[in-house]
C-alpha cells in the first residue's frame, strides 16, 4: 500500500488499552516482588542477605523484562499521541519514515527482541533448577537460545545496512530472520514448559489441603505456561501476517514480564506446592529468585 489511512492507525488503540491494563498488573507484581525480597527471611540452607536477593541473576533478568515492557509501553503511548496529533489524513510511507516514529519503531522492536532473549534465558534457568542441574536436558533449549541470539545479530546487521526508509516489520529481508527467531523461541518454550510440567507432575504429592484448582494454577505458573501460550499466539499471527499481529506483538513484552513475575510472587507468598522430591530444588530456586 502506498498510503496508510488514519483509520488503520486507530486499530492500535485496542492494543494500547490492553497493554496498559497488563502493564498495571506487571507493575503491581514487580512492586510486590521488591517488597517480598526486602522483607523475606534468610533461608536457613544458604546464608543470604537482602543484598543477595536483589543482585541474583533471576531477579536482574526479571528487572530487565520489566524495563523492556516499560520502554515498549512508553513508546506505544508516544506513537499514539504523535500519530493522531501530527497526521490528519492519509500518510505516505515516505512521510511516515521521515517522522520521529522511525526511531521509535526501532526502540519498540528492540524491546520485543530483548524480552524474547531474556524470557527464554530465565525459562532455561528454571528448567535447569527443576531438573536438579542436569545439563543433558539443556542441550536443545541452549541450541534454540543460540539460534535466537544469531537472529538478533543478523537482524541488527541487516537493518544497519538497509535504507533509512524501512522498518523492521516492513523490510522484506528481515522477515525470514524474524520468523526463524520466533520459531526457535517457540520450540524452546514448548520444550521447557513440557519438561518442567512433567517434572512437577511426576514427583508431586498433593496434600488434602490443596484443591485441584490450586494445583492446576501452580503447574501453569511453575512451567511458565503463559509465556509459551502467548509465544504460540504471537508466532502464529506473525507467520500468517495476520491483522491481529499488532495486538500480540504490542503486548508480548509485558506478557513475558507477568509470566516470570508470577513465579516471584508465588515464592514470596509461600503457597508453593512442590513435592518432597523437589524440596531441594524449591529451596535452591527460592535462593536464586
Amino acid at each position: 500500500m502506498s498510503d496508510i489511512n488514519i483509520t488503520s492507525l486507530a486499530a492500535g488503540l485496542p492494543s494500547l488499552i490492553l497493554e496498559s491494563c497488563l502493564y498495571g498488573i506487571a507493575l503491581i507484581l514487580f512492586s510486590s516482588t521488591i517488597y517480598f525480597r526486602a522483607t523475606r527471611r534468610t533461608l536457613a540452607s544458604c546464608r543470604q542477605t537482602v543484598k543477595h536477593h536483589f543482585i541474583s541473576p533471576v531477579f536482574i533478568g526479571a528487572t530487565v523484562l520489566f524495563l523492556a515492557a516499560t520502554a515498549h509501553w512508553i513508546v506505544d503511548i508516544y506513537l499514539t499521541f504523535l500519530l493522531f496529533s501530527k497526521f490528519n489524513g492519509p500518510i505516505s510511507k515516505q512521510a511516515l519514515y521521515a517522522s520521529p516514529t522511525h526511531g521509535a519503531d526501532i526502540v519498540e522492536a528492540a524491546s520485543v527482541f530483548v524480552a524474547i532473549l531474556v524470557g527464554d534465558s530465565l525459562m532455561i534457568h528454571r528448567l535447569w533448577v527443576v531438573w536438579g542441574r542436569n545439563l543433558r536436558v539443556l542441550m536443545f533449549p541452549i541450541c534454540g537460545l543460540s539460534g535466537v541470539l544469531v537472529m538478533l545479530i543478523g537482524v541488527s546487521y541487516l537493518f544497519s545496512q538497509s535504507k533509512a526508509n524501512s522498518t523492521f516489520l516492513d523490510n522484506a529481508e528481515l522477515k525470514p530472520w524474524v520468523a526463524t527467531g520466533f520459531v526457535l523461541s517457540l520450540l524452546t518454550s514448548v520444550y521447557c514448559t513440557g519438561f518442567i510440567a512433567y517434572r512437577i507432575l511426576k514427583f508431586n504429592v498433593r496434600s488434602t489441603t490443596n484443591s485441584g484448582l490450586t494445583f492446576f494454577l501452580a503447574i501453569l505458573v511453575e512451567s511458565v505456561a503463559l509465556q509459551t501460550f502467548w509465544l504460540i499466539f504471537t508466532s502464529t499471527t506473525n507467520l500468517a501476517s495476520s491483522s491481529v499481529e499488532f495486538l500480540t506483538l504490542d503486548t508480548f513484552p509485558v506478557i513475558l514480564c507477568i509470566s516470570n513475575l508470577l513465579i516471584h510472587a508465588r515464592v514470596g507468598l509461600g503457597w508453593s506446592s512442590e513435592p518432597t522430591g523437589l524440596h531441594a530444588a524449591k529451596r535452591e530456586y527460592q535462593g536464586a529468585v
